[in-house]
């Protein structure tokens, strides 16, 4: 229909790549998710604090509630990776393992390869309207595991490995961000 992944998306100053329609199960809402135009080498955090995320859990709302004023007075500097993502306007994030995994499936068509004809596909469109290549690397998401560790996921050839790394450590980070469409 309107939305398809692949497609740029430039509307209501918000501007990126369509990577998935997702149909979120228990209200049965179905969103279209938008990755940012560019990307960035960060830490996850450089502090170690014991946050925990489930996967299935939202990157919005693990964005959101990670700057919760409310909730042990975090200071965003200490979240390089979430605050690059939430620095690109309203509503970006730092997506959930889920979001991330649905992001290297819809770049790679499904088949996890990077060499797949859909990646160079993303890349063309992101190129030819200013971005940046998506990467064979690998990608934080926003799952924290401990306070030491966090989950990345690998966009590379024949994988979705999951990797615990240090929270410190710097990998790529590519903002989303999502909108109801029904």
């Amino acid at each position: 229909g309107k939305y398809e992944p692949g497609m740029l998306y430039n509307e209501n100053g918000v501007k990126g790549v369509i990577f998935a329609i997702k149909e979120h199960k228990a209200s049965g809402t179905m969103f279209c998710y938008v990755m940012s135009m560019d990307e960035e080498d960060l830490a996850w955090s450089t502090e170690q604090v014991d946050l925990r995320y489930a996967t299935g859990t939202w990157g919005a709302w693990i964005t959101a509630d990670i700057f919760d004023p409310n909730r042990d007075n975090r200071d965003i500097n200490n979240y390089p990776a979430f605050k690059w993502c939430v620095e690109h306007g309203d509503g970006w994030f730092l997506p959930s393992q889920d979001e991330l995994t649905w992001m290297w499936e819809g770049i790679s068509g499904g088949t996890y390869d990077f060499d797949s004809p859909t990646v160079a596909e993303f890349n063309k469109t992101l190129t030819e309207n200013g971005g940046e290549p998506v990467v064979e690397t690998y990608y934080w998401s926003s799952c924290g595991l401990d306070n030491t560790s966090a989950i990345a996921i690998a966009f590379m050839k024949d994988s979705v490995i999951c990797l615990e790394s240090t929270r410190d450590k710097p990998y790529s980070v590519r903002a989303a961000y999502r909108f109801a469409i029904n």
